[in-house]
């Protein structure tokens, strides 16, 4: 695994983490070969949605 370098894997669920003045949210993810690890949300991309087309309600 390179920085930068895209991967892909199942998200399993958010994890918080608290200590006395600081909160992180880390998601976690099971990797292509098995592999768990905790990743920033901001460079989490779910990709299993349809693309909705310009629908107007």
């Amino acid at each position: 695994m390179h920085k930068g370098e895209a991967l892909n894997g199942f998200f399993h669920r958010f994890v918080y983490s608290y200590s006395s003045y600081h909160s992180e949210t880390q998601a976690l993810i099971e990797l292509d070969d098995g592999r768990l690890r905790y990743f920033d949300p901001y460079f989490v991309r779910f990709t299993d949605r349809k693309e909705e087309k310009n629908q107007k309600g």
